[in-house]
């Protein structure tokens, strides 16, 4: 993914937060469900398997936070090393023919 482009970076950040979103759902989800008694057991099962995707969405959403992280900071690196932009003018057709690109 290039981080010049702010449509993936977007879609990056879209998925952190959609990730994010379902750790809540599932993490409110696995404490509602967990049962008050013993003869609501079988709630128990449906509860933890809520708590362990929520705890895997949100090592996924961690780990994406990292690579985004990771990769934005190397981008920058590359951005240093290259410099400011320099404006140039236009080429004339006659430093095209002088340079003997076009026929004239």
């Amino acid at each position: 993914m290039s981080a010049l482009n702010d449509s993936q970076v977007r879609g990056s950040i879209a998925k952190v937060n959609f990730m994010l979103l379902g750790v809540t759902f599932y993490g409110v989800a696995a404490y509602f469900l967990w049962p008050s008694s013993k003869e609501w057991w079988m709630w128990a099962y449906l509860s933890i398997v809520c708590a362990l995707a929520a705890v895997i969405l949100l090592w996924r959403a961690l780990r994406m936070i990292w690579l985004i992280y990771r990769r934005d900071k190397v981008f920058e690196a590359y951005r240093q090393k290259g410099g400011e932009q320099k404006a140039s003018r236009m080429a004339s057709d006659e430093a095209l023919k002088n340079a003997g690109m076009i026929d004239g």
